[in-house]
């Protein structure tokens, strides 16, 4: 079953309040674990660089904006390697996603769907696709399930669709309380599962679920 996220609208309005109100943090010496699961320390990160402080100043939010839309690519480090060390390490968001489905299905008393590489390039290409066009239909005018290989073997597909969640956490609950992406997670002939996750150039997150069994 395919069925869009139907407010998008709401969702915007959702994700500016969370940029306005959540995120206007200064700095400060505890490192944060920011919604994508990166442990951000600003003030490591300030001293570190002040050519980045010097622009950017002390404020979290800004210093962390830079880490993911520069810093990352140019090979700065967003805390100091004994944090990292110390710090657990977190599921990337679509293996997060993953687990909270089957954590979900499982307290339904359904199985867990196995991750599966060919649907989870799919899914990473639609959730780019996303971002042009908030829709089951791709760019080009075809199918959502037209993203998979031709020779991908299925008896049955389905997609869940989301924008502006931060958090796999957030996004999975979501769609848990949509009724057709909650068909789509709980329905008991799916066995297999692969997640995308794009991010744009101002940090607005996309997400993609595609189903096969």
């Amino acid at each position: 079953m395919k069925k869009k996220l139907r407010n998008k609208t709401l969702f915007l309005t959702a994700a500016i309040l969370i940029m306005a109100f959540g995120w206007n943090m200064t700095i400060c010496a505890k490192p944060v674990t920011m919604p994508d699961g990166t442990v951000f320390d600003a003030e490591f990160y300030a001293q570190t660089y002040p050519d980045v402080a010097a622009v950017y100043g002390n404020d979290v939010t800004l210093l962390y904006q830079h880490y993911v839309l520069y810093g990352k690519a140019e090979g700065r480090i967003a805390s100091a390697p004994e944090i990292l060390q110390e710090t657990p390490s977190l599921p990337e968001p679509p293996v997060a996603v993953q687990q909270l489905t089957n954590a979900y299905r499982q307290a339904g008393g359904l199985s867990g769907l196995s991750w599966d590489d060919t649907l989870a390039q799919a899914a990473s290409l639609r959730a780019t696709e996303i971002y042009v066009l908030f829709s089951h239909t791709r760019p080009n005018g075809a199918s959502c399930f037209s993203a998979l290989p031709s020779s991908y073997s299925y008896r049955m597909l389905g997609e869940n669709i989301a924008a502006g969640y931060r958090s796999p956490e957030l996004v999975t609950e979501g769609w848990m309380n949509s009724e057709g992406h909650r068909a789509n997670i709980m329905n008991s002939g799916f066995s297999k599962i692969g997640v995308g996750y794009f991010v744009d150039e101002n940090g607005y997150p996309y997400w993609v679920q595609l189903f096969a069994g």
